[in-house]
């Protein structure tokens, strides 16, 4: 049998529905960013697709475009 204390103070700590994000209704829950966390994450994908793609251009600049791939093998 489980402890309903425990249960309690696990609700207690999930976030309300009004953190969560419409897209509750679809059957999955993304909570909701603050404008700090969405920004961040942003610049974090800005700065990985451009690490990469200058690596990339470096790579093909340096050793020629047929030896550069684009995956792993």
């Amino acid at each position: 049998m489980r402890d309903p204390l425990h249960a309690v103070c696990r609700l207690k700590s999930f976030p309300t529905d009004a953190a969560l994000s419409p897209s509750t209704s679809l059957g999955f829950q993304i909570f909701a960013l603050s404008m700090e966390a969405r920004r961040q994450v942003w610049q974090f994908a800005t700065t990985l697709v451009f690490f990469h793609a200058s690596e990339y251009i470096l790579a093909t600049i340096f050793h020629g475009h047929r030896n550069v791939t684009t995956t792993c093998k």
